[in-house]
């Protein structure tokens, strides 16, 4: 269906396609879990937000934006990670959190 769609509108209005695409690409995702599309979207907004003032060679904003993704990444691939070297380095009893690593999220962080 999604092909189809992207065809159809691919040969009618060449500027819709992009819209369908990205659609279907989030419906896609939403599928998996609700929970994470909200990630999924915000993460698009604000990367979309900082590239608009990337255009204009603000260098402070290609920071934030790169650091903020990458504490994303961080959080959701490291987290537990981090509490178990520290609970086995420290000799502590941190108990993991219940971190759920959205699918794709090196995807589309990158």
């Amino acid at each position: 269906m999604s092909l189809l769609g992207f065809y159809i509108l691919y040969a009618k209005q060449r500027e819709w396609w992009i819209h369908w695409v990205n659609l279907c690409s989030i419906f896609f995702y939403g599928y998996w879990s609700l929970n994470h599309l909200t990630i999924f979207i915000s993460s698009i907004g604000f990367n979309y937000l900082i590239s608009k003032k990337v255009v204009h060679k603000n260098k402070l904003f290609l920071i934030l934006g790169v650091v903020a993704n990458l504490l994303l990444l961080g959080y959701f691939k490291y987290t537990n990670f981090m509490i178990d070297v520290a609970n086995d380095n420290l000799n502590a009893d941190w108990i993991n959190l219940d971190v759920v690593l959205p699918i794709g999220i090196s995807f589309f962080t990158f």
